[in-house]
């Protein structure tokens, strides 16, 4: 059993029969030895560029059995022996009330393939003198999130340790973008909050998906949506980067980020972030609340007597503020209301 492209929470990856995922980078004899096989039973996928590992499997010869719910893409690029236009659920619901069994030789080649997906599987952290191996962040996340998580990745370098070096078990959800695009983590992470509340939801994002999802954090932090944030800065679109200066030496360009300190826009943190100074605000006058020593995060019991004061006139800096220039405090509305009735007569209205 493989799974497509960044589906790997579709099949519990500790069970004997996961072979793996058909991905970006397969090693040589895992790509070998799905070639190999005598029947390719292709179910709810569209066998598209990545899951054909470049269009270059089921290789000739193969027989390939495609179940797909959309029937366009029946024999759209390879031709199927039996294409089945229906949900995949649905096949696997009926093929599960046939009898089970197994060709003679089929447990080698089971184990076969297990190995090599173990084989890929294992990795060990380096050290890095400038920062955090992210596949470290990765294994903690395997071994910390709670058996129902939802992980959601950007795409980027970072996020390549997510796929293939930690094990995976439904209900666990896995969110990732199929196309490669940036500035989807973010937003899934904030869509699966809102729709799954009672679940712990993990977002890993680059610098550059961050900086482009800026309005979706805003979101999160208006919701109050509990997401695990994993931000890796590095200071460039790295993915971009790395194949610059494979293809052109010396020639990168375009892919440098001069970032803000985005440690400063953590929820604890009262410091600088991107030149400005975080403050919390009461809901409802949307302004710093005028009691001093208290700065509730949103709306408060403890603020409405400040709420009420400013609605009135009477907000404690706003009379300051007048006292300041020198005249005296006035009601904000009757003071329009002068300069309203000024304005029809054409005086000039004093202060």
């Amino acid at each position: 059993m493989a799974v497509s492209f960044r589906r790997q929470d579709l099949f519990p990856n500790d069970h004997p029969l996961y072979a793996g995922d058909l991905g970006l980078r397969n090693p040589d004899a895992q790509r070998q030895a799905f070639a190999e096989a005598d029947l390719v039973l292709a179910l709810g996928t569209r066998l598209t560029d990545i899951t054909t590992q470049g269009y270059s499997w089921p290789a000739p010869g193969q027989r390939l059995v495609h179940v797909c719910a959309d029937p366009r893409f029946l024999g759209w690029l390879f031709p199927a022996e039996l294409a089945i236009a229906a949900e995949a659920c649905a096949v696997l619901a009926a093929l599960s009330a046939e009898p089970a069994a197994a060709p003679p030789g089929r447990d080698g080649w089971n184990r076969r393939l297990r190995q090599l997906q173990e084989a890929d599987s294992r990795a060990t952290a380096g050290d890095f003198p400038d920062g955090l191996p992210f596949l470290r962040v990765a294994q903690l996340v395997g071994e910390c999130a709670p058996a129902d998580a939802i992980v959601t990745l950007d795409a980027g370098t970072f996020a390549a340790p997510f796929y293939r070096k930690l094990a995976r078990r439904p209900p666990q959800r896995l969110l990732a973008p199929i196309s490669g695009a940036m500035g989807f983590g973010v937003p899934a992470a904030v869509a699966a909050a809102l729709r799954h509340p009672e679940r712990t939801v993990i977002c890993a994002v680059g610098d550059g998906g961050a900086l482009m999802t800026g309005g979706e954090l805003a979101v999160g932090m208006a919701r109050r949506l509990p997401i695990k944030l994993l931000l890796s800065d590095n200071g460039s679109y790295a993915s971009i980067r790395i194949h610059q200066e494979r293809q052109h030496p010396g020639r990168v360009s375009g892919t440098d980020l001069a970032n803000p300190d985005l440690g400063a826009g953590a929820p604890p943190s009262a410091r600088r972030c991107c030149g400005w100074r975080r403050r919390r605000t009461c809901r409802r006058s949307r302004r710093p609340c005028a009691r001093r020593g208290r700065w509730p995060r949103w709306c408060a019991p403890r603020c409405g007597r400040c709420c009420r004061a400013a609605r009135r006139g009477r907000c404690p800096r706003r009379r300051q503020r007048a006292e300041a220039a020198g005249h005296a405090h006035r009601h904000p509305r009757r003071l329009s209301a002068r300069l309203r009735r000024a304005a029809l007569r054409g005086e000039a209205a004093r202060p």
